[in-house]
């Protein structure tokens, strides 16, 4: 895997909610399930990766059913969003981020939690959810793809396409012209954002790309992020390329 700096400004933070009956079950459940992690005040130390994180508790939200259910990667089953709605905690996993490493670590320790009661797993620092299932699925195929679709998910506003998190990888989030077709501009963001993780090219302003052949050319245009603010859970200290027909 590429190996970005994982040492930087860039948190992963994992929502997952459960049924636990207070919070003391919480640490005995991680316990119990799991032979590799160990939960002690807000710190969870994972010996499987070799990490210490932090694992904050927090009481039920009454606005969490209707956070997973407008963040889901695929429509969430009514049954899951319904046992979301009657969570009684959800623990937030932070960990270092800013490489596909570190993001599939997070990923690993994760699965630790949802076997210790998590019901779904929703990123925090992309606004994208998963069931568990699906969460399993993605961190068993490993790889650029699959950490893509656990990470970064592509956002649509009147001015523009972008992806929201790419940061968790390493790299830049993408934006392209709203006045594009939504098929033309998924075809370029997808295509450019596996380019960037799986060749790791030297990019500089100016450079172009093509998904391929068939497809048009765009420009590219590197920016500091301005979409959020820094400290932003969503904020890409790495910056944009903006894609810009050519």
């Amino acid at each position: 895997m590429e190996s970005h700096p994982s040492d930087g400004p860039v948190e992963i933070v994992l929502g997952i909610p459960g049924h636990w009956p207070e919070p003391d079950a919480i640490g005995q459940a991680i316990l119990s399930q799991s032979e590799r992690l160990f939960f002690a005040g807000s710190m969870l130390i994972d010996s499987g990766t070799d990490s210490t994180l932090q694992l904050d508790v927090a009481d039920h939200d009454p606005q969490l059913q209707r956070a997973f259910e407008l963040s889901a990667s695929t429509p969430h089953d009514p049954q899951l969003l319904k046992a979301i709605g009657s969570h009684t905690y959800a623990l937030y996993l932070i960990g270092a981020g800013g490489s596909l490493d570190a993001a599939q670590n997070m990923m690993s320790t994760a699965i630790e939690l949802l076997d210790a009661g998590g019901l779904a797993v929703k990123v925090e620092s992309s606004g994208l959810s998963h069931s568990a299932e699906r969460w399993r699925e993605l961190a068993e195929r490993r790889g650029v793809l699959a950490l893509l679709e656990s990470y970064v998910t592509l956002v649509r506003s009147e001015e523009q396409f972008y992806t929201c998190g790419m940061h968790n990888l390493g790299v830049r989030d993408l934006a392209i012209p709203g006045h594009l077709s939504p098929e033309q501009a998924a075809i370029a963001l997808q295509g450019f954002s596996q380019y960037l993780l799986l060749q790791n090219p030297s990019l500089s302003d100016g450079d172009t790309f093509s998904p391929g052949p068939q497809f048009p050319t765009y420009r590219l245009v590197a920016e500091p992020c301005t979409l959020y603010p820094e400290g932003d859970l969503l904020y890409n200290p790495f910056g944009w390329w903006r894609l810009l027909p050519a």
